[in-house]
């Protein structure tokens, strides 16, 4: 059972017009702190601030009175400050290695990040992020990696569970404050998982824009959905609203035909149908549901469906739910 804050966060997540909005009451000033900091933790809050914008004095009960609290409105400003800050100067230093390169004759596109951004949302800022992630084939790793270092940056290491055998590697800039840059060779990162799925560049359906390779829209869908499950067991409400902006066609229309051919390949069946189904759970999104039919995939979803529920979304990296993403993570190395 969802309490008032939870039922305006997932409300007010939605980019679209949050329509459905009038039927819950607005939040109390002592309570407007706590939805602000938990739409933050879910990396939603400039759509929740655009949408409580939008509903503040509407001439419909009972928002036709709302007023933000101030001190907990100032506090959320600050805090969009910092995060657009930081997209702006990762979002500067996406473009500069991506293009170095490129014009080392290497194949390279954005990985989420200012390309989600850019493409998915009604303004770049709705969409924050807190790093680089850039999609490149093995056989270039040695060629990226000598780019990586002309240009100054430095290799982080990572304690992981493993070796060796992981998709990206970690590097960093001493003289410039973004964050962390990542280069990967495979959207799934952990050995044990790429046994049953795995996408690389090659795999992806690319498309030209202003003279640079990206995903193409329904390429868009499946790093979002492969993103949010197989990475982060769906720990925030951010990769859903990818994905459901992706269904939506915000990024143009989807080429099904290709998911048809593409999802078998790489075996993201099961991640594609659990972010479908979680992301109509949380949205409402029927043609979420709709696309999954089509493709094919509906019966991959039911494990998922029953592991993560709106709850376990909502209580993000909550210890009681530790062991519903662990038995995700085994569902998903299921050939």
């Amino acid at each position: 059972m969802l309490n008032n804050i939870h039922s305006l966060l997932l409300t007010l997540a939605d980019p679209r017009d949050p329509t459905g909005i009038v039927a819950l009451a607005p939040p109390k000033p002592s309570k407007l702190r706590q939805l602000l900091e938990l739409a933050d933790r879910h990396g939603v809050l400039p759509i929740v601030m655009e949408n409580l914008k939008h509903l503040t004095g509407r001439a419909t009960e009972p928002w036709n009175s709302f007023q933000p609290d101030p001190a907990a409105w100032e506090w959320a400003q600050e805090r969009m400050r910092r995060r657009t800050g930081l997209s702006l100067v990762l979002r500067r230093q996406a473009g500069e290695l991506a293009v170095r390169l490129l014009e080392a004759g290497l194949p390279v596109i954005v990985l989420k990040g200012c390309d989600f951004a850019d493409r998915l949302y009604p303004h770049p800022s709705l969409r924050p992020f807190t790093d680089v992630d850039l999609l490149v084939p093995e056989r270039v790793l040695p060629q990226a990696r000598q780019v990586f270092k002309a240009m100054g940056y430095q290799p982080v290491p990572v304690p992981m569970k493993h070796a060796t055998g992981y998709g990206e590697e970690s590097w960093h800039h001493p003289n410039l404050p973004g964050g962390m840059v990542e280069i990967h060779w495979n959207l799934v990162n952990s050995p044990s998982l790429r046994r049953a799925l795995s996408v690389t560049y090659d795999d992806l359906q690319l498309e030209t824009h202003q003279g640079k390779p990206r995903p193409s829209a329904a390429a868009l869908l499946l790093i979002a959905a492969v993103h949010g499950v197989a990475s982060h067991g769906i720990d925030r409400l951010q990769p859903l609203g990818d994905v459901v902006q992706s269904v939506r066609g915000t990024a143009g229309v989807l080429d099904e035909a290709w998911l048809a051919r593409a999802v078998p390949q790489t075996g993201t069946e099961r991640a594609l149908a659990t972010a479908l189904t979680l992301a109509h759970k949380i949205y409402g999104e029927p043609d979420c549901l709709n696309l999954m039919r089509r493709l094919g995939i509906e019966h991959r979803a039911w494990p998922g469906k029953l592991l993560l529920t709106r709850g376990v979304v909502l209580r993000a990296h909550a210890v009681r739910d530790s062991f519903r993403r662990q038995l995700l993570r085994e569902f998903l190395k299921r050939k």
